[in-house]
């Protein structure tokens, strides 16, 4: 019993200074954990925000180059045609008209591209908090070649220009998620039909079941000398073409000599120096008839403006009837691909 009743009397002085400095020690550590459970989570937030506005960003992206992709025919124009003259519809503009024979003839005619000028913009989805604005530009040219102020000044939505062919599209994507933004940068290469290797080659033709190539009078030719037809002869110079990327048919070896239309039915096609960017009087597309067919600005296919040779002739012409390939069908070298870059700016 005494023994029982030393324990029970046994001091418990200091217990509540242990409890009170064990307390203080846990808030301590409390307070200073506190800073870095909240820089942490931050920190997380703002990456979390980061990875929303990049991702916004490449939704921009997609959204903007589906609308390119999604441009109408440019080569559906349907003219109609009456006593007074030429009336078009389906969106179309008259750049030309020609008389042959008793007929009105249509020369050229160009569909407005409708490429997307104004800025583009939308959520990238419901719940979401991240949206994006992407802007556009067209141009002649490779845009990585280029400083901003190259780009700014040939901005196809600004000039408007019928005189300069669109090849690339310059695309900027801006993601925003909760005051946190990313931009990428795309540069689109417009596919055309038939974009060709710059393998330099002959460019023949079927007349009559008689194989013919086109050839230069002279090498190098003179400015204005007209692309004539004769009997092939591989590896000759003057018969000797590059069919480039951009759409130009060049006289290979000689000093930037292209072939250039006149622009007017029954017009000769002549040797001119090349320009660049190329003008579109300097590019012609290989059509799905096998026909050479000159193009308008964007790349819009020239409707009625074809490589022509006729029978016992030896000059190369442009003619309406050679674009739907039935009696005239070209080979050229094979066919090349557009190519697409998207980097972060």
């Amino acid at each position: 019993m005494k023994l029982f009743a030393r324990l029970r009397r046994r001091d418990d002085s200091g217990s509540i200074p242990m409890a009170l400095l064990l307390t203080l020690v846990g808030a301590s550590l409390a307070a200073l954990l506190l800073p870095m459970v909240v820089s942490q989570v931050s920190a997380t937030r703002l990456d979390t925000r980061r990875v929303n506005a990049l991702n916004a960003a490449h939704a921009g992206l997609q959204a903007a180059l589906g609308q390119i992709r999604d441009v109408p025919d440019r080569t559906a124009c349907k003219p109609v045609i009456n006593l007074l003259g030429v009336v078009t519809v389906g969106g179309c503009s008259l750049i030309g008209v020609g008389l042959l024979g008793i007929g009105i003839n249509l020369v050229v005619f160009t569909k407005s591209n409708g490429l997307p000028c104004s800025p583009i913009s939308g959520s990238v989805g419901t719940g979401s908090s991240a949206t994006y604005t992407v802007t556009m530009k067209y141009l002649p040219d490779d845009p990585r070649r280029h400083d901003d102020n190259w780009i700014q000044q040939n901005d196809w939505c600004q000039t408007k220009s019928n005189n300069v062919s669109v090849g690339y599209a310059l695309v900027r994507s801006q993601g925003t998620d909760q005051g946190r933004t990313r931009t990428l940068e795309a540069t689109y290469m417009f596919e055309t039909p038939h974009r060709n290797s710059t393998s330099g080659g002959l460019i023949d033709i079927n007349v009559l079941n008689s194989a013919r190539c086109i050839a230069a009078p002279s090498n190098p030719p003179k400015a204005g000398d007209a692309l004539r037809v004769v009997t092939c002869s591989a590896g000759n110079a003057a018969q000797t073409f590059q069919y480039n990327e951009d759409l130009t048919i060049r006289l290979d070896g000689s000093p930037g000599m292209c072939l250039t239309s006149s622009g007017q039915q029954g017009g000769n096609v002549t040797f001119q120096p090349c320009t660049s960017p190329p003008s579109p009087s300097q590019q012609w597309f290989l059509n799905d008839n096998g026909a050479f067919q000159g193009v308008t600005s964007g790349l819009a296919p020239a409707v009625g403006l074809c490589l022509n040779v006729l029978p016992g002739a030896s000059l190369i012409t442009l003619d309406v009837l050679a674009c739907d390939g039935t009696t005239l069908n070209w080979h050229a070298p094979p066919d090349g691909r557009p190519f697409r870059d998207i980097r972060e700016r």
